[in-house]
């Protein structure tokens, strides 16, 4: 029996290339949750709180195995029960888009790496091409789904910059544009995304267009987060305003996933002075909720950027152990790995970050890493 998934849009199943029809909404639900966590077991507790909230019924659990078995028969033995937690059972990249997206968006990030830009392009464009719509829409107000969309989101709007970007360094200014338009009305304050459209306008002859872009993204930095373009994209409207919009460089591009900084960070003091001029390879951040851990991470992490011009990475630590974040971190920056291939997996990403860039005459600087938890206890 043939099974395909799509996840990266509306749910939907194919067996032996049919449509399969879920009509119980709560099954949907469950097998739209196991597919967010391919290749891993999701615990029972957790999808018994995403089926029925904080007040579930006392035969939950008896639901919950009912409704995985309906299920197992639909996917032709693919789904398990182990009291514990439910796996999707190992699938290969050919069964699920989102699966298949992240294998291309791996293959194509190594080629960035290896300095083939063309076969680069090629393999993102066909990993941005599985993104179908918004996935998951009638799951939205559920936070396991969202919790997931939200993280293979990131991933595919930075697999959608790659491959724009390097189809403008290839010539394709038109072929980037088609898919910049929609981007850039969606997510109006993503910088990359803003500034690939700008640089392919210019390229395009449509100069005015790329300048009404910057001043449209200035108004809605000003009034939605009371912030400036960044330094880059004002360069480039300089750039265009002059007519000497740049070749960009055809660069082993760099990985760079920190979240925007607040602009009006305030207070702190003592801390950021700490992180930043008393050496540690690891800083860990504790403290109660909503303190502010997390933008004071950031924070010193942009403060540390430029001293580290291979990248800087943000992972999260919450519910996963040093294989899982092992694993984030190589697939975000191109390693080639299966996800249970657990040995030999740190000598990779040694390899993967020793060739992040070329061996140039500059001092090469020490990995900082900074953590925030809500408490040490939970990462000793």
């Amino acid at each position: 029996m043939s099974l395909y998934c799509s996840i990266l849009g509306p749910l939907q199943v194919l067996v032996d290339g049919h449509d399969a029809v879920i009509g119980a909404r709560k099954q949907r639900l469950l097998l739209a949750l196991l597919l967010c966590r391919a290749n891993a077991v999701v615990p029972a507790a957790e999808l018994i709180d995403a089926l029925w909230g904080e007040t579930p019924p006392r035969t939950a659990r008896k639901n919950l195995q009912v409704y995985v078995s309906a299920l197992r028969k639909l996917t032709g033995g693919r789904i398990g029960f182990h009291g514990w937690g439910v796996p999707l059972q190992r699938r290969p990249p050919g069964e699920l888009d989102l699966l298949r997206f992240k294998e291309l968006a791996r293959a194509g990030r190594g080629a960035i790496h290896g300095g083939r830009p063309a076969t680069a392009a090629e393999l993102l464009g066909e990993a941005v091409g599985l993104w179908r719509e918004q996935p998951l829409t009638e799951f939205a107000h559920v936070p396991g789904v969202a919790r997931e969309v939200a993280g293979f989101t990131d991933l595919f709007l930075s697999v959608q910059e790659d491959w724009a970007e390097l189809e403008i360094e290839l010539g394709h200014h038109v072929e980037a544009l088609a898919g910049l338009d929609v981007l850039a009305a969606r997510f109006p304050a993503r910088e990359r995304i803003a500034a690939a459209r700008m640089t392919a306008l210019a390229r395009c002859g449509r100069a005015s267009e790329a300048l009404a872009h910057f001043e449209e993204l200035r108004r809605h930095l000003a009034s939605e987060l009371g912030i400036d373009p960044s330094p880059v994209l004002k360069r480039l409207y300089q750039d265009i305003l002059t007519g000497t919009v740049a070749r960009p460089a055809p660069a082993v591009r760099t990985t760079d996933q920190l979240p925007r900084d607040i602009g009006d960070f305030v207070g702190r003091k003592p801390e950021i002075h700490r992180i930043l001029h008393e050496p540690a390879a690891v800083t860990l951040i504790t403290g109660e909720p909503g303190i502010g851990k997390t933008a004071l991470a950031v924070h010193v992490a942009h403060a540390l950027a430029p001293g580290y011009p291979d990248g800087a990475l943000m992972v999260p630590l919450g519910g996963g152990g040093a294989h899982d974040v092992q694993h984030e971190i190589l697939e975000s920056v191109g390693g080639e790995h299966r996800r249970g291939a657990r040995r030999g997996r740190a000598g990779l990403g040694v390899a993967v970050l020793a060739g992040r860039a070329p061996r140039a005459a500059r001092p090469r600087r020490r990995p900082r890493r900074v953590e925030r938890a809500q408490a040490a206890a939970r990462l000793r």
